[in-house]
């Protein structure tokens, strides 16, 4: 009978996973991106800063907000910063409205914001926006001065011999003075 063929040798252990890397430097909190509700309070009314301060779902004029969703969800309150509100933000919650709730226009979630949000991404444009190249030296002459202008005063301006006018083009270049 035929001989079995030997085995295979056995496989080499699988590679082992790469060591994890180490946590990047701490960097200070940032709350990154702008969290919606952020951008929303432009379009909202703070209702902290009515006099007396009111909350969602207390104050004088609470009632409107309590009877109607859209009244309740048009308002925030800015909240105190707690130990975790890094430097530069503050914290908000948007009145949201629950009509089965006892309490039906109040604040669900806390968000950390930046006191300035950022400006919107930049499209391309079509037209330019960048300056246009400066043309090398050697091609533009300086500018000519203005006949109708006065000549002024020696003691106010600095000297002007490196801005004499060039001599019309022509066809031999000028003699040397």
């Amino acid at each position: 009978p035929p001989s079995p063929l030997p085995s295979p040798p056995p496989s080499p252990p699988p590679p082992l996973p790469p060591a994890p890397l180490p946590p990047p430097p701490s960097l200070p909190p940032h709350p990154s991106p702008t969290p919606l509700a952020c951008e929303q309070i432009e379009s909202r009314t703070n209702l902290r800063d009515f006099s007396p301060p009111e909350w969602c779902n207390f104050g004088p004029t609470s009632q409107q907000r309590k009877d109607d969703a859209a009244t309740c969800e048009s308002y925030y309150a800015t909240l105190d910063p707690t130990a975790d509100t890094p430097a530069g933000f503050f914290r908000i919650g948007l009145c949201v409205h629950d009509a089965e709730d006892a309490k039906p226009c109040k604040i669900i979630d806390e968000v950390t914001c930046p006191l300035q949000l950022p400006p919107p991404p930049l499209l391309p444009s079509p037209s330019p926006s960048s300056p246009p190249s400066p043309v090398p030296p050697s091609l533009s002459p300086p500018p000519l001065p203005s006949l109708s202008s006065p000549p002024s005063s020696p003691s106010l301006s600095p000297p002007l011999a490196p801005l004499l006018p060039l001599p019309p083009p022509s066809p031999s270049p000028p003699p040397p003075s």
